[in-house]
């Protein structure tokens, strides 16, 4: 969500006293779980792709990911092994 939608909101919420700032600051956590959650399942779908044989670079030129995201995967599946 974009930062005006939030500016908006607390400032409805500061005009009627009723909690804006623990209120922002749940919906910045919540919108910050969802940011991590959308990263992991980006490393999920490389690390499957990288397991079915799939180069960094065709799966950066397929998905347009940073071949430095790619890379970092592939990394940690060397490692886990």
């Amino acid at each position: 969500m974009p930062v005006a939608y939030f500016e908006c909101r607390l400032d409805a919420l500061s005009a009627s006293g009723t909690g804006g700032r623990e209120y922002m600051t749940l919906m910045m956590r919540d919108l910050e779980n969802q940011e991590m959650g959308a990263e992991k399942e980006r490393k999920d779908k490389i690390a499957e792709m990288l397991r079915d044989g799939k180069t960094p670079q065709a799966i950066a030129d397929f998905c347009k990911y940073p071949i430095q995201l790619i890379q970092e995967v592939q990394s940690s599946l060397l490692v886990a092994k």
